[in-house]
């Protein structure tokens, strides 16, 4: 499993589901997959201030995820890793 580069989103909407949201991640991910993450945060990618319901948003290497669910990032990391 190759090195997987993860950004969320820290804007205001992104911000107040990230808590539960970063909750339910950790949940689902194995060890194994969580030595291989490479995890930050980044300033808002300026979509909310025109659409308010696309938080969470979160980048997998180049591909940006709107509505993004636990579940989706974690295929997403398994599907490049």
């Amino acid at each position: 499993m190759k090195k997987v580069n993860i950004s969320i989103c820290t804007g205001a909407n992104c911000n107040k589901a990230q808590a539960t949201w970063m909750k339910q991640f950790d949940q689902i991910l194995s060890p194994s997959m969580k030595s291989k993450i490479q995890m930050d945060c980044t300033h808002c990618k300026g979509n909310c201030p025109v659409n308010h319901d696309m938080a969470p948003q979160v980048r997998v290497n180049d591909t940006l995820y709107v509505r993004a669910t636990p579940a989706e990032v974690r295929t997403a990391i398994m599907a490049v890793a």
